[in-house]
Parts: C-alpha cells; sequence; structure tokens
C-alpha cells in the first residue's frame, strides 16, 4: 500500500487491488495488557512449583477463566517463569508389560519405601502406598524404621479405610516379602506381584511417584523431628491427592478423578473380575 500511495492511488482503490478491506489497513494494534494474567501465573507457580506453561494453563482453564495458550506460555516466558527440563531417561532394550495393569480403583495398590534424614542426620524412613488406577496416595507413613510388622499395621489401618486392594504390588524388599506379611495377606486375599529385580519399570507408578515425592517434597523441605516430617507429608499429600492435576487422568487430581469414576459406575459392584472397561 504504501508504494500504490506514492504512485498517487487513492487508499480505496489500492485495497481494492491488493486485496485487503479498508479496515485492515485502518487497523492500529493495540498493546494488550497482561498484568491480570501474570499475576494469576505467578499464583499458580507459587503454589505449583512443579508446574510449566502448560499444566498452568490447563490450571487456568479448570476454573473456567478462556485464555489462549499461546498468550500464556508468552507471559510465563517474559515473567521469568520458566524452568530447565529434565532429560527423561531413554531404558535401552524392548519394552516390557507391566504385569497386571490396573482397571479400576482398589484394583492395584503399590507401596514402596523412601529414605531421608533429619536436620540432626538421624535416617527417615517412609512407607508410600498408592492406588495405581486412580494414582491416589493412601499414606506417606514417616518412621525411623519400619519392620514387617510396622507394614502390616498400616496396611491394616488402610484397608479397614478404604477397603483391600485386589493386589498388591512392591518389589522384593525383606519387610515386604516377610512369611508373616505373606500370610497376613493372604488372610486378607490379597494377592501380591513382585516385580523381579533390577526391573523397576515393571513398577512404574510407584517410581513416578516416588520421584515426584523426592523432587517436589523431600528434597524442598528440613525435618527436626520426626513428628514435622510426618506433619508436612500429610499437607503435602493432601495437596497431591486434591489439588495438583495428572495429564494421565485427565487432568484432574486423583480424588477428582476418582469421584467420578465413581459417579460413572454407581450401578456397577465395586469389584470386577475383568479389566473390560465400559
Amino acid at each position: 500500500m504504501t508504494y500504490l500511495k506514492t504512485r498517487g492511488i487513492p487508499v480505496q482503490r489500492g485495497c481494492t487491488l491488493v486485496q485487503i478491506p479498508r479496515s485492515s489497513y485502518y487497523f492500529e494494534p493495540h498493546g494488550r495488557d497482561d498484568t491480570t494474567l501474570a499475576k494469576r501465573l505467578h499464583e499458580i507457580a507459587e503454589k505449583h512449583d512443579s508446574y510449566g506453561a502448560e499444566k498452568a494453563y490447563k490450571e487456568i482453564r479448570r476454573s473456567g477463566e478462556v485464555v489462549n495458550i499461546k498468550r500464556v506460555e508468552r507471559v510465563w516466558r517474559e515473567e521469568g517463569l520458566t524452568r530447565p527440563r529434565r532429560r527423561k531417561k531413554r531404558r535401552s532394550g524392548p519394552k516390557q508389560d507391566i504385569a497386571m495393569k490396573a482397571c479400576y480403583p482398589g484394583h492395584v495398590w503399590t507401596y514402596d519405601f523412601m529414605f531421608d534424614r533429619l536436620e540432626n542426620g538421624r535416617r527417615l524412613k517412609a512407607l508410600t502406598v498408592i492406588d495405581e488406577y486412580t494414582r491416589e496416595c493412601h499414606t506417606i507413613a514417616m518412621s525411623h524404621g519400619m519392620k514387617h510388622t510396622g507394614v502390616i499395621e498400616r496396611l491394616d489401618r488402610l484397608m479397614n479405610l478404604h477397603g483391600a486392594p485386589d493386589f498388591l504390588r512392591s518389589d522384593n524388599g525383606s519387610e515386604f516379602i516377610a512369611e508373616k506379611v505373606r500370610l497376613w495377606l493372604e488372610e486378607r486375599k490379597v494377592r501380591t506381584i513382585y516385580i523381579d529385580p533390577g526391573k523397576p519399570w515393571q513398577n512404574g507408578f510407584g517410581e513416578s511417584f516416588n520421584s515426584r515425592v523426592r523432587g517436589e517434597f523431600l528434597n524442598k523441605e528440613l525435618f527436626f523431628t520426626l513428628h514435622e516430617a510426618q506433619v508436612k507429608a500429610d499437607i503435602w499429600r493432601r495437596y497431591y491427592n486434591t489439588e495438583r492435576i495428572h495429564g494421565s487422568i485427565g487432568d484432574r487430581p486423583p480424588s477428582e478423578y476418582r469421584k467420578a469414576w465413581e459417579e460413572s459406575h454407581r450401578d456397577l459392584p465395586p469389584r470386577r473380575s475383568t479389566c473390560t472397561e465400559d
């Protein structure tokens, strides 16, 4: 259009020649005020320090706000909220199927131990138990040391609260393969799944959850007493279950996902013998 104007061609005629509406020619772009969005993104980043721009966008959309993901990504970068991406380790060799994939809530639980320390150097031992289908964490039980009797006590409490799972997955730790634990699980009619030594991918859900506990909780907290460690673990577990969204379950927190499943399956028996989803 600038060239046509230098030739003395009127704007109306020039727009016709280059096939653009006159409104586009006269349009003057105005800068968008991103103050409110930036504030919202900072709130999300502070509350969910493991989130990136994509999860922040999904969090905003879950609240009912309409916003473009490209705008969120731009403001996220401009506000300096972008964090370095962790490179995922690629496992060599053929993929291995996970034995007994969970198909409904309470179908398969997985449990494992994690370790940390108090500020005085004393060891902490944390028993984690999750439902593989809903991704809900049933407990992060902190102790200085937990043997098979402690494992039975914790499991008994959880099964009385949530109902016994059909299967319980674990590694071959001495606390999990103890004869008393096996006999007790048989009495509760819970079948066991033990992963092969040196093959952590067979317990992918447990490994994934433990990495989040380590990266988002244990590595960011200081514990001076066992009681303090348990209180903080319970707070983080509630956040994980009720607020932190998971892409693998439809960008919802685990408790919300479970409630939606229960609502859609209210007319079915609480346990089914097959893995056929309706």
